[in-house]
């Protein structure tokens, strides 16, 4: 082919001329011809499509152009995709900073030389990424990078945080990228023992990653009967959101508290489905730092309910769907939202359900899984992998052993049943109460167990992820004290390393005063044993109890989903410090 030249209508030998019909110099080319096959660049290159304002993922579609961010949005640099030389610019055109999670396998910061997994674009900054092949690529421009958690703990521990005079009743646990710990407790603040008919508040804590405690809040000013459950920490920002059911009174609402990382409240907010029964119960981020919300309603006869709200705290979003049941636990997992539920239809008995969401909210699949007979099965909690292979933990009277048997069940990405296993003994009682999955492929289980051995104890139970196989269990039960008693509530996992919360009696001589147990562990056997604390001896022994596969009925469900008819208002909730004992012992 020979060479094209552009030229005001005058031929030349040897080359091919594309002419105007002007004859003046004027002549203004506009390229690319998206009719032709060449490759063209743009001197002033184009937007790429609308702005993004929730979480996007960069295509090809992309290479050459501006891709604009906006509140909520967020990026995601994929890895395989793109081709060596290929270009694109990304703006950040919002009042706040913006993640760049970097999945392709090398991305460099411009002028250093170490991988970088997250980047933050400044606010109005402008980002420049070249790829020197599929699988690396160089940032250049307003962004730093984020810094990698420090080393996590080289030692495990149990600790107990006691009220001087109350009753606390932890509910939930979280672990920060440096592996702070915080917990959030129901406390009995008013009165004299005992305390069953007092005032109930929350009390928010904050420990080291050694256990020390750092600071403590109780959360006033709500209503004085409310529950607290929901926890979350925001990765964008670092805050902390607790979430509690029935403030002000009223029973149809739900409050949500932001703390920093001081403990310092920076934003509340009030959620109120007015004449409805309302309320939700568990809390996640996504990576944009929006904060999901889940539980129940009758809007809809006694349904499931799904809230959002973006992160100003403002609500954006809600569904709800009539399931006799209500959603009972929350994961995100790459801006994929993951719920576990409990559904009864037109039947008399319990069944599990899971459901996935994007982070927009738009329903992608639902799958249930029942007994096939009259037998309640009890959804408590769902963890999620980085494939998305979700995990549920849940609980039934088991016919063939007239006890309470552990069920954990699990699902791939695409909501494909991957199997069913049960933990049971004729003898105990095992009612899950939180779920974790490890980078390394272990699933942990923390149960409440009860046994003619052990009063109400801390319940570990081990499984390999890929196949549900049992890894190890075990049971931590004091064995001095009041009344022998450690009920499990949550589990969270950080660096292969898990972290129990319950409620401890017996450290003081009153039944109804009850403090914080905490242990982290490892995801093993390794460290069984008698450990003392505060006078309390804790026997963390080994069980053996039966696993069986199971062959529950699973199907699809296509829920038809409604928005709830919400109003939003503000809250003045205020905090106080009461005064906290803690003691801890290294193993």
């Amino acid at each position: 082919m020979s060479d094209i030249k552009l030229q005001p209508n005058v031929s030349g030998s040897g080359v091919t001329t594309i002419s105007s019909a002007n004859t003046n110099n004027s002549v203004i080319w506009t390229f690319p011809d998206t009719a032709s096959n060449a490759t063209i660049g743009y001197l002033s290159p184009p937007l790429s499509g609308s702005p993004i304002t929730s979480p996007y993922t960069l295509a090809t579609t992309d290479v050459g152009l501006t891709v604009v961010v906006e509140a909520g949005g967020a990026i995601t640099v994929p890895d395989a995709v793109f081709s060596p030389g290929n270009k694109l610019t990304i703006l950040n055109n919002s009042s706040t900073t913006v993640t760049l999670t970097m999945s392709i396998t090398t991305a460099y910061l411009a002028g250093t030389n170490t991988d970088q997994a997250s980047l933050s674009l400044a606010t109005r900054g402008v980002a420049n990424i070249l790829f020197l092949s599929s699988t690396v690529c160089v940032v250049s421009g307003n962004v730093t990078g984020v810094a990698p958690p420090p080393p996590p703990p080289s030692t495990y521990l149990f600790s107990s945080t006691l009220h001087d005079q109350y009753r606390l009743t932890p509910n939930n646990i979280q672990i920060s990228s440096t592996y702070d710990i915080y917990v959030l407790s129901d406390i009995y603040s008013s009165g004299s023992p005992p305390f069953f008919n007092q005032f109930r508040k929350a009390i928010l804590c904050k420990f080291d990653s050694d256990a020390n405690l750092v600071w403590y809040k109780q959360i006033d000013s709500l209503d004085n009967y409310a529950y607290q459950r929901g926890l979350a920490i925001d990765s964008v920002t670092g805050n902390i959101v607790v979430s509690s059911n029935s403030v002000n009174g009223v029973g149809s609402t739900t409050g949500y508290i932001y703390f920093d990382s001081s403990g310092a409240i920076t934003n509340q907010t009030m959620i109120d489905n007015p004449g409805h029964s309302f309320g939700q119960v568990s809390i996640a981020f996504d990576g944009s730092g929006y904060l999901h919300s889940v539980g129940s309603s009758d809007e809809y006869s006694y349904g499931a309910a799904y809230i959002r709200l973006d992160p100003t705290g403002v609500l954006d979003f809600s569904a709800s769907y009539a399931s006799s049941g209500a959603m009972v636990d929350i994961a995100i997992e790459n801006n994929n939202v993951f719920i576990a539920q409990i559904v009864d239809g037109n039947v008399s008995y319990k069944k599990l359900a899971v459901s996935k969401f994007t982070s927009s909210g738009t329903h992608v699949w639902t799958r249930q899984l029942d007994y096939g007979s009259d037998v309640d099965l009890n959804v408590n909690a769902i963890a999620v992998d980085s494939a998305e292979n979700s995990y549920i933990a849940s609980y039934f009277n088991d016919p063939s052993t007239s006890a309470v048997s552990l069920l954990l069940v699990a699902y791939d990405t695409s909501g494909v049943l991957l199997y069913q296993t049960k933990i049971s003994d004729s003898n105990a009682y095992i009612r899950p109460t939180g779920i974790a999955i490890s980078s390394s492929g272990v699933v942990v289980v923390e149960a409440s167990v009860y046994n003619q051995s052990v009063a109400f104890a801390v319940g570990l139970f081990g499984f390999d992820a890929s196949t549900g196989a049992s890894l190890f269990q075990s049971v931590i039960s004091p064995t001095s004290g009041y009344d022998n008693d450690v009920v499990s509530l949550t589990t969270r996992i950080s660096s292969n390393a898990l972290y129990a919360v319950g409620r401890q009696y017996g450290e003081v001589s009153s039944y109804n005063r009850a403090g914080i147990f905490l242990a982290r562990l490892p995801l093993n056997n390794s460290l069984l044993g008698s450990y003392t604390i505060a006078g309390v001896t804790y026997a963390y022994t080994a069980l053996s109890y039966t696993q069986t596969a199971t062959s529950w009925i699973g199907s699809a469900l296509t829920p038809t989903f409604n928005p709830l008819t919400l109003t939003q208002s503000s809250l003045s909730a205020t905090t106080s410090v009461p005064t906290l004992a803690t003691a801890s012992v290294t193993l």
